[in-house]
């Protein structure tokens, strides 16, 4: 605590807090938004920290009174600053996501700091199997259900650690490379698409049983894949066939709307 006469009372020599210096530390900042709302999570690498909660590196998470929640998980707490001695190709982190309620929400890596060379942080959806290398301003978009948005999503995300190493892609499309989800859908559902050689787009149609293109769009395809969400408000519920062109590849993929 501060004493008494250590008050300033000459406010002509303020003492300097803050740091003068770039921090040199491991850091990675992850950011959860949707409903207009938004809420962040540390994690950082020093040495003496561990993978437990230690009271001189990390921050527990107070909850927020909107729901919109973002953290760790160790085995008994909740971070939102989460120290760990070091970032290696073994490390793995599982995050804690809280919304609101049902809708569509984006994890995004807002800055990347100091990570050692040749080491790629990675996001991890279990739901989906969507492995998302990050890099600054990386936005993953993700679709929560009214059942899921009533308890910590806990066991769906983690960020993760690997050595770097140039991203794969595949000749041709095959069905088990591509993610639709959820699946039936009410009202919109995603679309994850990989890298293919030499192919630079995709082009996604949605059919209904007469063979009708009912929605179409399009979007680049980075190395690091395509993520396209597929609004289906207004389409009569029943089974549609969506249809995927990349390159010289095409691919059908069922879809059921409720």
């Amino acid at each position: 605590f501060f004493s008494n006469y250590q008050r300033v009372t000459d406010y002509a020599r303020q003492s300097t807090f803050q740091r003068t210096a770039a921090d040199p530390r491991p850091s990675v900042r992850l950011e959860l938004a949707g409903a207009g709302l938004a809420d962040a999570f540390v994690a950082y690498a020093e040495a003496g920290a561990t993978a437990g909660f230690d009271r001189d590196f990390d921050a527990a998470k107070l909850p927020n009174p909107t729901g919109l929640n973002l953290s760790s998980a160790t085995a008994t707490d909740h971070l939102a600053i989460d120290g760990r001695p070091a970032f290696t190709p073994t490390t793995v982190l599982a995050l804690s996501v809280g919304v609101p309620a049902a809708g569509t929400y984006t994890l995004t890596a807002a800055s990347l700091a100091n990570l050692p060379a040749g080491l790629t942080p990675s996001l991890r959806d279990a739901a989906t199997g969507q492995l998302t290398p990050l890099t600054a301003g990386t936005s993953y978009r993700f679709s929560v259900t009214a059942a899921e948005a009533t308890a910590l999503l806990s066991n769906r995300f983690t960020l993760q650690f690997s050595a770097a190493t140039a991203l794969a892609t595949t000749a041709s499309l095959s069905a088990s490379e591509v993610s639709v989800y959820p699946n039936p859908a009410q009202g919109r559902f995603t679309v994850l698409v990989p890298a293919v050689a030499a192919a630079t787009t995709v082009q996604a149609e949605l059919l209904n049983a007469l063979g009708q293109v009912v929605r179409r769009q399009s979007a680049a395809l980075p190395a690091a894949g395509a993520t396209l969400t597929v609004e289906t408000a207004g389409l009569a519920a029943g089974v549609y066939t969506l249809r995927l062109v990349v390159g010289a590849s095409t691919l059908a993929k069922r879809v059921v709307l409720q």
